[in-house]
């Protein structure tokens, strides 16, 4: 979950500290400490779920997804990890789920925010484990950075998460991530998508929840059409871009089980970067 762009964390001693996207989708899934969120946090993820019901459920089935696909990647081979805006850690962690079926399986969560490090670099660590604090905005910078590459080797195949993420940004700065990832990756590398979306809500719905996220940040709501079209380039993995909740909905592992009749507010996918849009193999 990317967190924090365009925003200000400043805040002094006697107010409470504003709310930022890393927090608010922490709260979306039920954050319930000071580490999970903030009482502002908690108040904007409420007046989300009045202002779009169904939204809470939406983010809690994105998340598993994401489980979900990481799991089904792994299967075909992948091994390395990179969680771009990453957000607050949350158990099951990312690097727990994959290690179920790959014991040294490598992960490297990235996040620009200072809060979400803090707690990255306490929750996150270990072999084969990284936090490193960068913005993905500057996509090559990510994947240079000293500490993410003493871990990940770009020369093999990648799975390259980006979790709810994309809707932060304009589509150009999307797209730049997308080529880049194409550019820069190994062929058979993956990217796991989740965007928030306009499909499955009124347009009173929608206009309710920009007027109550606008407390936080800009956010780009995309159809489904607008996000194929991002991942034009990538071969989307069958079913395409679909509500997360419907996406292979049951796991061998409990925690990871989708709810089919959960609304549709997101849509996931799985694409592959094939060997002719890749590095040389």
């Amino acid at each position: 979950m990317m967190s924090s762009y365009g925003e200000c964390n400043s805040h002094s001693l006697l107010s409470p500290p504003p709310a930022t996207q890393a927090g608010v989708y922490s709260a979306l899934l039920g954050g319930g400490s000071e580490k999970d969120a903030y009482q502002t946090e908690l108040t904007v993820a409420d007046e989300l779920e009045n202002a779009v019901p169904g939204v809470k459920k939406a983010a809690g089935e994105g998340r598993k997804f994401i489980g979900r696909a990481a799991l089904t990647v792994g299967e075909r081979g992948l091994s390395q990890f990179i969680d771009l805006g990453s957000g607050l850690p949350r158990a099951p962690y990312l690097h727990e789920i994959v290690r179920r079926d790959q014991r040294e399986a490598k992960v490297v969560y990235v996040d620009h925010d200072p809060r979400v490090c803090r707690h990255g670099w306490v929750h996150l660590k270990g072999e084969g484990l990284a936090m490193v604090q960068e913005d993905i905005r500057e996509i090559d910078r990510v994947l240079a950075n000293k500490d993410l590459l003493s871990i990940i080797d770009l020369d093999k195949p990648v799975a390259v998460v980006l979790g709810a993420i994309c809707h932060f940004l304009t589509d150009e700065e999307t797209t730049r991530i997308l080529e880049t990832l194409r550019e820069i990756l190994a062929p058979d590398s993956a990217a796991i998508v989740t965007h928030a979306t306009t499909d499955g809500a009124t347009d009173q719905q929608i206009a309710a929840g920009r007027d109550v996220y606008t407390q936080v940040s800009e956010i780009h709501l995309r159809s489904r059409r607008q996000i194929q079209d991002l991942l034009s380039g990538w071969d989307l993995m069958e079913p395409g871009v679909v509500n997360p909740a419907t996406w292979f909905p049951y796991d061998r592992w409990a925690p990871l089980e989708a709810d089919p009749e959960a609304p549709l507010h997101m849509y996931g996918a799985v694409a592959w970067l094939l060997p002719s849009e890749g590095q040389a193999a």
